[in-house]
């Protein structure tokens, strides 16, 4: 039974070494995302990245909006 217990402390603390390693690792990424940002190389790339994600934002509000316009002119003609 020793054993079992044991096995699974070693195992507990194997999933804590891979999550502090993660979070290390992803620190040293975005690091290196805010610096591939600032590249004069790659800079174009992500404003335009940057371009589309805002439009994308932009087209789903509008049709939002249209929908929430077509449900209140529903509910108008239902109503009268």
């Amino acid at each position: 039974m020793i054993g079992f217990v044991g096995y699974y402390k070693g195992y507990a603390e194997n999933i804590d070494r891979t999550i502090i390693n993660l979070r290390k690792s992803s620190k040293g990424l975005n690091e290196n995302m805010n610096a591939a940002k600032e590249n004069f190389l790659l800079k174009g790339y992500f404003i335009r990245k940057e371009k589309a994600a805002q439009k994308n934002k932009d087209e789903a509000l509008k049709r939002k909006a249209a929908e929430e316009m077509k449900t209140r002119d529903t509910k108008k003609i239902k109503t009268k």
